[in-house]
């Protein structure tokens, strides 16, 4: 049977709760900025610029002049630019319902256009913004009818207490990158090193840390902690200045087939045989980490590891 198209009504009629409870979050959001005298602005949606951000793209089109000349502009990606400029002309709080557009984005989660709440208060710290955000969410669950948020098999209660964590924590927790491990002791961070964890974690599970600055049970022996080895509880949790490995010494007690080394290592300590040669091509693993955590040859990783 051919699809009916959306607007005709028998097929609305299932959509309309939707459109109801998306139209009473709005209102009691809108409720809620008003009682807190934010200024609801109109930004601009068309834009001299598309921005610097790397990975959002915007939609171009092009301004034809009374000279007939076309000029290119784009359909704003969020409305931060125009607010910003109300910022600095002296608004204090603003806040908009925005139309933004983002390109080469597109799933059952992304659409290329969809509606940005984006609001502003000034001369407030961040922990005000959350409290703003934990309570829009209420409203909004509550104005929807929705008492539970539910994402595949996992559940969420908005109108309990939210979790606070630092995005540290998150990205240990939730993606198994240590974001610490990629700051100098000055503070300064180091792109590259990142890059590699995040690389290195997409080709393989996850394995226990040995650093000293996950928070997380050490693995190996420690070079730097009395040599100690795990499992058992990091005795540097929480304190930077307690590990003094170098960049490469923390990467190489995360890499799996840095482990595999040094079992080898060890075997040949005591053996004549010489180490086997790694089966895994450079492009797949020399490329993942900095030059300083590289050594020759790599050994055959034991199945664990892979």
């Amino acid at each position: 049977m051919t699809d009916t198209p959306w607007w005709t009504p028998a097929r609305h009629a299932d959509r309309r709760p939707v459109l109801m409870a998306r139209n009473r979050a709005q209102a009691a959001i809108r409720g809620y900025l008003a009682a807190e005298d934010f200024v609801e602005v109109d930004p601009c949606a068309l834009a001299a610029s598309p921005g610097n951000e790397a990975h959002l793209h915007a939609f171009e089109t092009s301004a034809i002049g009374n000279d007939g000349r076309p000029r290119a502009m784009y359909l704003h990606t969020s409305p931060e630019f125009a607010m910003k400029k109300l910022l600095a002309a002296g608004e204090p709080r603003i806040a908009a319902f925005a139309h933004v557009w983002r390109n080469r984005e597109r799933g059952p989660r992304h659409s290329p256009e969809f509606t940005m709440l984006e609001w502003y208060r000034t001369g407030e710290d961040y922990a005000v913004l959350m409290e703003d955000t934990a309570a829009m969410a209420r409203l909004a669950c509550e104005a929807a009818g929705a008492r539970i948020l539910r994402a595949g098999d996992a559940t969420c209660d908005p109108f309990l207490p939210y979790e606070r964590i630092s995005v540290a924590e998150a990205f240990a927790r939730h993606a198994g990158i240590d974001l610490l491990a990629t700051l100098a002791a000055d503070g300064a961070a180091d792109r590259d090193r990142c890059g590699a964890g995040h690389r290195k974690r997409s080709r393989w599970p996850p394995a226990r840390s040995a650093s000293c600055l996950s928070g997380r049970h050490c693995g190996p022996p420690h070079p730097i902690l009395n040599g100690r080895s795990g499992p058992g509880p990091c005795p540097a949790r929480g304190r930077r200045a307690a590990c003094r490995q170098s960049p490469a010494e923390r990467w190489r007690s995360r890499c799996p087939m840095e482990a595999a080394r040094q079992r080898q290592r060890s075997a040949a300590s005591s053996s004549t045989d010489s180490p086997t040669a790694c089966s895994i091509p450079p492009s797949r693993c020399s490329a993942r980490w900095p030059a300083a955590a590289r050594s020759s040859p790599i050994p055959r990783p034991a199945a664990g590891d892979r």
